[in-house]
């Protein structure tokens, strides 16, 4: 007993020293980007100096389930993106006045305060934490642009967009990809609604843009149907992707032909699970337990509804792998095995959408989350990774900080 006293002592007594070193080795990176580019050196100690002196954005978090100085090292990645377009800067650093929120919404402040002020949806202020690409690039663009009070009309947009789709997308849930918030803003823009913007943008069509025309016939089609439920909109449009000329004939032939054609794509997207001759494997639980958290959406009365349970069959998690698109369904001998556990995480609200967000994978024998993915391998989300850190530090589950 003592001695575990003893070592619980010491490693709190490290962890001060391992946060700083952490962040200090983040600072040193960020300096390293920007030592070609004296003036944005300049910018980036600028606005290392005020962050540090008005604000949490650099400091360590203790109440964190991940890493203490995780987050704080994240932001600093984000101060010298923002450093490198000091040139675009609208305002100084020194003016901005810290806003009430989480660290991402501290973050977004101090961005839209350097170049405009004005609203720009939480999916884009991702951006700034991400590795330098193209992609990435692109979308701080987007930002900028709209931070100065311009429409989203005009910039290189992957679909055609019209005033009231840009002034959607302005409102776009916070824990969509960018890509997922301008296919949600597309659908609203046209009419559809909350419910079935949020399955389209769910669906393939929140990762990909090819085929603008056809794919927007299918999501006028779509909103022509209000009777449809949100779970069958990702089998409909896996089943149009495959069957384009499906749906022209059902335009010709009335409303009674697109019933037919939602039974005929239901019928496709279950049968290849029926039909596997793979052996069906199933495991009991890890003894980890699930979690649940039930939360108001907007301050009314209407609720969302967050699950994480774990999967225990291979059936379950090649229908985890179909609906999120990722290789997941090949670890179903692993879980077996006991050398993996595989949990889901689902959302679904009032009007009874339904929605997997997240796939997280546990190492049963240290109880440490090793991987959190979405849709198409995509990193989580905020709101998803929030619910998953809740469900970390109620389990006394570790999380590996790339995750």
């Amino acid at each position: 007993m003592s001695h575990s006293r003893y070592s619980k002592s010491n490693t709190s007594a490290r962890q001060p020293k391992r946060c700083r070193y952490e962040i200090d080795r983040a600072l040193h990176e960020a300096l390293a980007s920007v030592e070609r580019d004296r003036s944005a050196g300049a910018a980036l100690l600028e606005l290392i100096h005020h962050v540090r002196s008005s604000s949490s954005l650099v400091r360590p978090d203790a109440t964190s389930a991940r890493p203490a100085w995780a987050d704080a090292a994240l932001c600093v990645r984000g101060l010298g993106a923002l450093a490198r377009m000091h040139g675009t800067w609208r305002q100084r650093p020194d003016s901005w006045i810290p806003c009430d929120g989480s660290r991402l919404a501290e973050f977004g402040s101090l961005a839209r305060h350097l170049f405009g002020g004005c609203n720009v949806p939480s999916c884009l202020v991702w951006s700034w934490f991400a590795e330098p690409s193209a992609r990435t690039l692109r979308h701080q663009k987007w930002f900028r642009h709209l931070a100065r009070g311009y429409s989203l009309l005009g910039l290189d947009l992957p679909l055609p967009f019209t005033r009231p789709m840009a002034q959607h997308f302005r409102q776009a849930p916070g824990c969509f990809s960018v890509e997922q918030a301008l296919r949600w803003a597309q659908v609203r823009g046209l009419g559809g609604g909350s419910a079935l913007a949020g399955a389209i943008a769910a669906s393939r069509l929140g990762e990909s843009f090819d085929h603008p025309d056809y794919w927007t016939r299918v999501i006028r089609f779509l909103i022509s149907r209000p009777q449809l439920a949100p779970e069958a909109v990702s089998p409909l449009v896996e089943y149009l992707n495959q069957h384009t000329d499906e749906l022209f004939a059902t335009r010709r032939n009335g409303r009674k032909a697109g019933t037919l054609l939602l039974d005929r794509a239901l019928r496709w997207w279950t049968a290849p699970r029926c039909a596997s001759k793979r052996p069906e494997l199933s495991w009991n639980e890890t003894g980890i337990g699930g979690f649940e958290l039930v939360e108001p959406v907007g301050g009314s009365w209407h609720s969302r509804r967050w699950t994480i349970r774990e999967l225990t069959n291979s059936n379950e998690i090649e229908a985890e792998g179909k609906g999120l698109r990722h290789c997941v369904g090949t670890y179903a001998e692993d879980c077996f095995k006991r050398r993996s556990s595989i949990w889901s995480l689902t959302c679904s609200d009032h009007r009874s959408r339904f929605r997997r967000l997240l796939t997280i994978e546990v190492d049963p024998q240290t109880r440490v989350i090793v991987q959190a993915r979405g849709a198409c391998d995509s990193r989580p989300k905020p709101d998803a990774r929030k619910v998953m850190l809740q469900w970390a530090a109620s389990r006394r589950l570790r999380v590996e900080k790339w995750v």
